[in-house]
């Protein structure tokens, strides 16, 4: 599927709506505090969307979306805050549980200070995203991610899993650091504008979907970039994560990337194939989660996923074989395990991937 349109984000003012509605019930609701990431990620939006639609169908177990600065931030306040979050889910990937294992060595240590000391399962998957694993760039002499050695190149914030450290790992092992060249680490906006007007030669952009489905969707990033390309009749360059460079990641963190290559016409002005590298974004948990609440909100996403593909914003690529992408036995919470099994998906899994290899698994 190609798709140029931004994200139909729903309104914050939705999560308003949602629990104003929820407490006209006269039944009592599991509220569960549900962490996201910053406002246009899609992150509190999709939980929204499933907020009011659990809401509207008279559902008794439903989602408090949550704000936050991003995955990182979660992940580092799920270990610390353990014992008082047992009753939360957060939005994570599988790359960054793998990655915390490592916090506070080398590349990992500006975004982790220190290891993640505790396990997490997950609920579901929410899409595989490649930010961080591709590059984009208006210069004719970068073909590949080698080629950036000595550039101007902007990078997303260290804070940021994907755009930020995720970035940093791949140019490192491709012998791009900020020894020899100059790199940025900024937001996703700052990156953006600055490629289009000439200050950087390459950055990174947002391309997220479901490998089960081939189902892409563009990021605003990107959007925005190959729309100045046309605009100023640039030609706008993709530059491919490569096969070895996933491997060296892969077996020196224990992460589970894995690529696929986009045909041209997938993405905005994309006249030649690019391989992204990608990993999948989840909703997890501690392993003490309630069993039951978890149960419950598998089944809504699972049952309501057909109706909130309709709506747009992140769940515009959902599919039940999407849900259970790199899941296993060890790595999923068994409420959500029982949930997949009733309802017939737990065989779709093998369809998005590899499975998620994560620490206490």
């Amino acid at each position: 599927m190609n798709s140029y349109a931004p994200f139909a984000f729903v309104s914050i003012f939705s999560l308003a709506v949602a629990l104003a509605s929820g407490t006209a019930h006269a039944q009592t609701k599991t509220v569960v505090p549900s962490l996201g990431c910053p406002l246009g990620c899609g992150g509190p939006e999709s939980d929204t969307q499933l907020s009011n639609m659990i809401t509207r169908k008279g559902g008794t177990v439903t989602l408090a979306p949550q704000e936050t600065p991003g995955y990182v931030y979660n992940i580092r306040y799920m270990d610390r805050s353990y014992e008082k979050a047992k009753a939360t889910t957060f939005q994570t990937e599988d790359m960054l549980l793998q990655f915390g294992a490592h916090g506070g060595k080398e590349l990992i240590k500006d975004s982790l200070p220190e290891p993640i000391k505790h396990h997490f399962k997950f609920l579901w998957q929410i899409a595989a995203n490649a930010q961080g694993r591709f590059f984009v760039t208006f210069d004719p002499a970068i073909k590949t991610i080698a080629d950036m050695k000595g550039k101007k190149v902007n990078l997303g914030l260290l804070t940021q899993s994907d755009f930020g450290l995720a970035a940093r790992v791949v140019l490192a092992m491709n012998g791009v650091t900020g020894e020899n060249t100059p790199i940025n680490y900024v937001s996703p906006t700052v990156m953006t504008d600055q490629l289009i007007n000439g200050t950087i030669d390459a950055t990174t952009s947002a391309i997220l979907g479901d490998p089960g489905t081939e189902t892409w969707v563009t990021g605003a990033p990107l959007i925005k970039i190959g729309a100045a390309a046309q605009a100023s009749n640039r030609t706008l360059r993709y530059v491919s994560i490569d096969e070895d460079t996933v491997k060296k990641i892969n077996e020196k963190y224990g992460t589970t990337i894995f690529t696929r290559t986009l045909p041209p016409g997938t993405l905005p002005q994309q006249t030649e194939p690019v391989t992204i590298g990608l990993v999948r974004a989840y909703h997890a948990a501690t392993p003490d989660f309630p069993e039951q609440t978890a149960y419950e909100l598998t089944k809504a996403a699972l049952e309501y996923g057909p109706e909130l593909k309709k709506e747009g914003g992140v769940w515009a690529f959902w599919s039940k074989a999407g849900m259970v992408a790199g899941l296993n036995e060890c790595n999923t919470h068994p409420g959500a395990l029982r949930a997949f099994k009733e309802l017939g998906v737990w065989e779709l899994r093998a369809r998005g991937g590899p499975e998620a290899k994560i620490p206490g698994c």
